[in-house]
């Protein structure tokens, strides 16, 4: 999520990417957990109070995907629908009012969403059309319609289509579309925005394209500055570099225009905070940069950081969140780490101590998902599943989205080189995700990339029988989803 100088929100990297639909366990039903500041109600746990340690949300069944903001939480169901938490002080939990809520209410979003991102005090939903919907604040124009009219109800944003992923920041919002292409909108008086200017005129009231970059496949937006993950694994950064959040090795206080961050790459999911950026390698390795005053660089220290340096003691991480001075990281395994200020409790330590180096939190198993707000985290431990959207079988839908989760299942319990395992796990992340918002070639081209990977390490790494069957039920899947 986006966030301002003095109260930042993270934008958490795959929570604004191609979200997943989750379902029910067979023996049990799942849980949404929540931890850490829940002044106005962000948890979702029927009170205000802090937490230090996670609270499971109560009547609130369903299998969600989460993404954090300022002080709200929006969740996305099965069916489609919206459903958001916590502070409405200007409409972001999309309900036609400001009552705030702390239960999970349903927003008036109506279509199919197939992506969330929750900003400082804004909210985005991507459709699985293609189209985009933004609710709340709009003080810079970060709605993108053409005002700076705050919307207590949902509404597309205008002129912007094929859109495979969003990010929602502080005063700002950016969008990749499915050819590669980054749009922003909102305020840009850091650089944000990424067209070369800074101040207020830098803003926008509507999308318009970020020259000098492409190829790109996920965005990540924060207090001011703006993250951008190419194809081939680079990340590139723009906006306010006061701390070193941009990773060029730069001292400049601003970068206006998209720059490489610097000795990055195989990097597969992003993550922007208040002052902080943060990267998942292909070996399930995490990478930080920026300010560290709250350790929440995870590398032992409290040193700030204008280049990338390795979280400690992470191994096998599938996904990331970020807040505003915190990391959160789920592993393969379920288990979900923190980092980073623990003021609020949102570090799930049962204490408001900060840490300079990722702890387990205790209290949570088998997290299938994990996102991050301003200062409070949440994780869900729901099955991921997709409805099939035709009705029918074949290795779409409901069995192409099975088929994914078994191979996911099976790698992960194989012994075999870590980063072969990490690099062929994400690949599988990235097909399910494609899958799950309604973007087949993107889980086929995933789903390629992943047969290759194992042909190639068949002889070396992986053991057989499980390289052919997992070759073989990848091209069941590729087949059933009609691909090339």
């Amino acid at each position: 999520m986006p966030f301002h100088a003095q109260r930042t929100i993270c934008v958490f990297s795959a929570a604004s990417i191609g979200l997943l639909i989750l379902a029910t366990h067979a023996d049990a039903q799942p849980k949404t957990f929540g931890w850490g500041r829940n002044l106005s109600g962000q948890l979702g746990i029927g009170t205000n109070a802090d937490t230090n340690s996670p609270v499971a949300v109560p009547n609130f069944a369903g299998a969600i995907k989460l993404s954090g903001g300022g002080d709200h939480t929006l969740a996305l169901q099965p069916d489609g629908t919206v459903w958001a938490t916590g502070s409405n002080i200007s409409g972001q939990l999309g309900t036609g009012s400001k009552t705030n809520s702390n239960v999970f209410v349903q927003t008036l979003v109506a279509a199919p969403v197939g992506a969330l991102s929750a900003g400082g005090t804004h909210s985005l939903a991507l459709l699985k059309d293609g189209a985009v919907l933004a609710w709340g604040a709009n003080i810079t124009g970060q709605l993108g319609n053409g005002t700076t009219v705050e919307s207590l109800k949902p509404s597309l944003v205008p002129n912007l289509s094929g859109v495979a992923a969003v990010a929602a920041g502080t005063l700002h919002s950016l969008a990749v579309r499915s050819d590669g292409t980054v749009l922003a909108w909102g305020g840009g008086s850091s650089g944000e925005l990424g067209n070369g200017q800074t101040g207020y005129t830098a803003s926008s009231l509507a999308p318009f394209v970020v020259p000098g970059i492409a190829g790109v496949t996920q965005v990540a937006a924060g207090a001011a500055h703006s993250l951008a993950l190419k194809s081939d694994g680079t990340v590139w950064a723009w906006g306010l570099n006061l701390f070193g959040q941009l990773g060029t090795g730069s001292q400049e206080m601003y970068g206006s225009a998209p720059t490489q961050v610097k000795d990055l790459t195989g990097v597969t999911a992003i993550g922007a905070g208040a002052f902080l950026s943060m990267a998942l390698k292909s070996d399930g390795s995490v990478w930080t940069w920026g300010a560290n005053g709250s350790g929440q660089l995870g590398n032992g220290s409290f040193t700030q950081s204008n280049v990338p340096v390795q979280v400690q003691g992470l191994t096998g991480v599938i996904q990331i969140a970020c807040g505003a001075t915190h990391g959160v990281a789920l592993t393969a395994a379920g288990k979900v780490s923190t980092w980073g200020n623990g003021t609020y409790g949102q570090l799930g330590s049962g204490s408001s101590a900060s840490a300079y180096v990722p702890a387990e939190v205790t209290g949570i198993a088998g997290a299938k998902t994990v996102a991050a707000g301003l200062h409070h985290s949440l994780s869900s431990d729901a099955i991921a599943t997709v409805p099939d959207p035709s009705g029918g079988s074949g290795g779409g839908g409901n069995d192409g989205a099975a088929g994914i989760r078994s191979l996911i299942t099976a790698v992960s319990k194989l012994s075999f080189q870590e980063g072969v395992k990490n690099s062929l796990l994400a690949k599988l992340r990235n097909a399910e995700a494609g899958l799950v918002a309604g973007r087949s070639g993107e889980a086929c081209g995933a789903l390629g990339a992943f047969m290759n990977e194992v042909r190639a390490q068949a002889a070396k790494k992986i053991p057989e029988p499980d390289a052919s069957i997992w070759i073989e039920l990848a091209g069941k899947i590729r087949a059933g989803l009609g691909c090339n």
